[in-house]
């Protein structure tokens, strides 16, 4: 009985060893009508092996990678903990997926601001009481002083100062408010360094976004002052004529445009300036005030100045030497 087993095994792998040599899944029409009939069945032959043998290549080959491939394995974790997503952040790194129960929330919950301005503006150059007492020797009809006398402007500088450090806090405030009230959205927890990243972002955004605002509204204010051609109550950036050669019968003002620096005509430029200073009786004529510009329109000739007078002990002596 094994003996028959044996014979009819071998009979059998024969046969399976014959049919896969003479296994040919090509037919005689896939190598043309040219080609003779023995050559395309033995190239047939040789295709179909090479074939079978890419096959099964193949299949290895993705039996491999499937065996090897690391299998994803997904786990939720409902509320955890700022530790957890920590550790689960330091372990697997962006593949982490934290979704927010809320995605947005106002800035003043996670950010604090405390704007800094400049120093002059918490000083006691911008109190009213200190611009009364420098100011109240001076004659009050202004037009009494020479055109090129720093008395014409000193007041109005400082008010100008102090306008502009009121302005300048109340465009800050009000553009931090903004930003505080604004919402920082997002649906995914972040990382506490792109998190950081998106805040400082926000913060420069907001920043210039403020000073842009407020340089847009003096810009504005200039521009229509000069646009309209404003006449300067301290007669700086235009003069009016009494045209008395024609015997009172013509209407209307005449105005002469007052010229600075460099041949700097007011109705052309706004912004030309000159030295400020004092004007004496005696020698020196002209006691100049260091920093300090006098020029079109006051806001015009203080935008030009520096602060530096008014950080220097006998600069701020010598106006008050010519002021009280």
């Amino acid at each position: 009985m094994s003996d028959r087993i044996k014979v009819l095994s071998g009979q059998v792998v024969r046969l399976i060893f014959t049919r896969l040599a003479n296994l040919n899944i090509f037919p005689l029409r896939s190598f043309g009508s040219r080609m003779d009939r023995k050559d395309a069945i033995y190239l047939g032959k040789i295709t179909t092996r090479f074939y079978i043998v890419l096959l099964i290549v193949s299949v290895v080959i993705l039996a491999l990678y499937t065996a090897v491939r690391p299998r994803i394995i997904t786990k939720v974790f409902v509320k955890p903990t700022f530790n957890l997503y920590s550790d689960l952040r330091h372990d697997h790194g962006d593949a982490l997926q934290c979704r927010c129960s809320y995605i947005s929330w106002t800035y003043d919950n996670f950010v604090h601001i405390k704007p800094t301005f400049h120093q002059i503006c918490s000083g006691p150059f911008v109190l009213e009481q200190w611009r009364t007492n420098i100011t109240d020797k001076l004659v009050s009809d202004l037009s009494a002083y020479p055109m090129n006398d720093y008395r014409r402007f000193l007041s109005s500088h400082l008010q100008f100062l102090s306008g502009l450090c009121s302005q300048t806090t109340k465009s800050v405030n009000r553009s931090l408010a903004q930003f505080l009230s604004s919402f920082f959205v997002t649906n995914e927890l972040l990382s506490p360094e792109l998190f950081q990243t998106r805040i400082e972002s926000a913060v420069d955004q907001n920043r210039f976004k403020a000073s842009v605002v407020f340089n847009r509204a003096l810009s504005l204010l200039q521009i229509t002052n000069h646009g309209n051609d404003v006449i300067s109550a301290y007669g700086s950036n235009f003069q009016l004529i009494d045209p008395w050669w024609l015997n009172n019968s013509y209407s209307s003002a005449i105005t002469r445009a007052i010229t600075y620096d460099n041949n700097c005509s007011c109705a052309l430029n706004m912004s030309c300036t000159t030295q400020a200073g004092f004007v004496t009786t005696s020698l020196p004529s002209f006691v100049p005030i260091q920093g300090l510009k006098m020029g079109c329109t006051p806001n015009e000739a203080f935008l030009a100045s520096t602060l530096e007078c008014f950080y220097n002990s006998t600069c701020l002596g010598l106006i008050l030497q010519y002021t009280m």
